[in-house]
C-alpha cells in the first residue's frame, strides 16, 4: 500500500457512498491536515460543476490548479471547503488538487444541495 495515497469514502444522507483517494503528492500539508481531520461532517452546497461541502480547516492553497476535471477531488481555501468535480470546471480562487473519485462519479450527479456528508477514510487496495 502507497503512503502518498489515503482511501476515503463520502457517504451522502447515510446512503450514497462513494470512494475516492486523497493523494500527498498533489498537496502534501493540505492532505495531511484533512487526513488529521477525519471523520469531517458537513452539509454539501452544489454549483459551477461541482459538489462542495465547507469544513473547519483554515488553510491557504496549496499547489493550485487552474482547471478540475470530472472526480477531481479539491481544497477550496476560501471557504475551507472539500470539492468535488462533477464536469470540467475551471478552478475557482486558487483550488488545491487533493485527489480522485475512484468509484461511482455518476451517483453524485444525484446529490441536492443540503445534502448531509460524511467524509471518512478506507483502506487502498495497492
Amino acid at each position: 500500500m502507497s503512503v502518498s495515497r489515503i482511501g476515503i469514502l463520502f457517504r451522502f444522507n447515510n446512503e450514497l457512498v462513494v470512494e475516492g483517494e486523497l493523494n500527498r503528492v498533489y498537496a502534501p500539508r493540505t492532505v495531511g491536515e484533512i487526513v488529521r481531520s477525519l471523520p469531517i461532517e458537513g452539509v454539501v452546497d452544489v454549483t459551477g460543476g461541482f459538489l462542495y461541502f465547507p469544513t473547519n480547516l483554515a488553510l491557504g492553497a496549496e499547489k493550485p490548479v487552474p482547471r478540475l476535471q470530472p472526480g477531481s477531488i479539491a481544497f477550496w481555501p476560501l471557504c475551507g471547503g472539500v470539492c468535488v468535480s462533477l464536469e470540467p470546471v475551471v478552478a475557482k480562487l486558487n483550488m488545491s488538487l487533493i485527489g480522485r473519485i475512484t468509484a461511482d462519479l455518476e451517483g453524485l450527479r444525484a446529490i441536492r444541495a443540503g445534502s448531509s456528508v460524511r467524509l471518512s477514510t478506507r483502506p487502498v487496495d495497492p
